[in-house]
């Protein structure tokens, strides 16, 4: 298959990037940026993922949805790189990769959650990739830097109107967070 220059770039940039996330070449806007992912995800080249608690990496825009760009096995394969050393490298991940790619929601998310601040790891974030979850966004991420910077008394102090089922999540995460910084300190 015949790649454009622009498809290249981004899958190039994908192959070498961490977490095999795609990256907008920089001429890249609005109705062509669309096309390209379109064609991309058409051609098996990546594939569409939620953006999870990934908070400022790039989202991209299809068909009315907004989500990661992830690359293939294939789109590794069409730049030359070789998609078993990647598998390889996930193998190797720590415990804390494996709990950071666990579903988002339900029993098995707050269960796991709670075990994880109980051994004083901050726990992954809910998922907030949902249009609903918009307005809160801003929220988690600013609980997300002071978690990282082990702030109980800043986590604390961010004010949560608990009313609907997102707050209530947030809430429920960031008391989490405190217990975890405060077990770690303990």
């Amino acid at each position: 298959m015949k790649l454009t220059d622009t498809q290249l770039e981004i899958l190039r940039k994908a192959a070498s990037h961490p977490e095999r996330l795609c990256i907008r070449a920089a001429r890249l806007s609005g109705g062509a940026r669309e096309r390209v992912t379109k064609a991309l995800i058409n051609q098996g080249l990546a594939t569409a993922m939620p953006r999870g608690d990934r908070l400022g990496y790039e989202l991209w825009h299809f068909d009315g949805e907004d989500f990661l760009l992830r690359i293939t096995d294939a789109g590794l394969r069409a730049v030359g790189a070789e998609p078993e050393a990647e598998r390889a490298e996930a193998a190797e991940a720590p415990v804390a990769e494996a709990v950071a790619n666990a579903p988002r929601a339900g029993r098995a998310f707050w269960r796991a959650a709670e075990e994880a601040a109980a051994r004083g790891e901050i726990p992954p974030a809910p998922d907030l990739s949902a249009p609903t979850h918009a307005p809160y966004r801003r929220k988690l991420e600013k609980l997300l830097d002071l978690a990282r910077a082990g702030d109980a008394a800043g986590l604390r102090a961010v004010a949560i109107n608990a009313t609907s089922t997102t707050p209530k999540a947030l809430a429920r995460w960031r008391d989490l967070a405190v217990r975890a910084i405060e077990t770690r300190g303990a």
